[in-house]
């Protein structure tokens, strides 16, 4: 009976470790694989206890971002307690636009990345502001060039321009994430004001995976 017992066991503990799965990481970020050699989507709980999103379409891990179903993982990578995501809570946003980018504009013009980067802006229908100025926002878009623009239209009886501000949270090939903060200005009258969401890039050798821009008040 007891080496019946002990055999049950074996065979039990044998297969709890050839289904564990394990951490992977390239140059793009960290997934977890399974014994059979596919790669786990979804929500997944780690020997540590802890939650993490990897990706429905990539099957990378998330980090310092909100997952598909509105929660917010930190800079690690974790859900919960101690995961400082350092974005804000996109339900605090009337909309949120998925893109698919191909370059940037600073002061030197248009820059072509010469790759694709999927980006998600989260942004609202209307700003109030100091003064009496209000921003109301016609939409969000990609030019033929691949740059993502905002259009928008100023109200204000005392002031000449209104300024707005981004957020932009990079995603990197090595699972971390960097911040890169922007303005966006525009004057009143006019019927369209466009200006460019992505106006600065990742420098170095690793390359943005992914990109989510918050458009806040100043």
């Amino acid at each position: 009976m007891h080496k019946i017992l002990f055999s049950l066991m074996a065979v039990f503990m044998f297969s709890i470790v050839s289904y564990a799965g394990q951490w992977t990481q390239d140059e793009n970020g960290l997934r977890y694989q399974n014994d059979d050699g596919t790669y786990k989507t979804g929500w997944h709980q780690d020997a540590d206890g802890r939650w993490y999103y990897l990706s429905d379409d990539t099957a990378y891990m998330l980090t310092g971002t909100i997952t598909p179903d509105g929660y917010s993982v930190g800079v690690d990578g974790v859900w919960g307690e101690g995961g400082d995501s350092g974005v804000s809570n996109n339900a605090s946003y009337d909309n949120k636009v998925d893109l698919v980018v191909t370059a940037y504009e600073n002061i030197t013009g248009i820059n072509q990345m010469g790759y694709s980067v999927p980006v998600t802006v989260y942004y609202n229908n209307s700003y109030l502001m100091e003064h009496d100025v209000s921003i109301n926002v016609i939409g969000v878009e990609v030019t033929k060039d691949g740059v993502p623009y905002i259009n928008f239209t100023i109200n204000s009886d005392t002031m000449l321009r209104g300024h707005m501000s981004t957020k932009c949270i990079h995603n990197l090939s090595d699972g971390t994430v960097t911040e890169i903060k922007g303005s966006i200005t525009g004057e009143r009258g006019k019927e369209n004001n466009s200006y460019p969401l992505l106006t600065r890039i990742k420098r170095g050798d690793l390359k943005t995976t992914a990109i989510e821009i918050y458009i806040e008040t100043e």
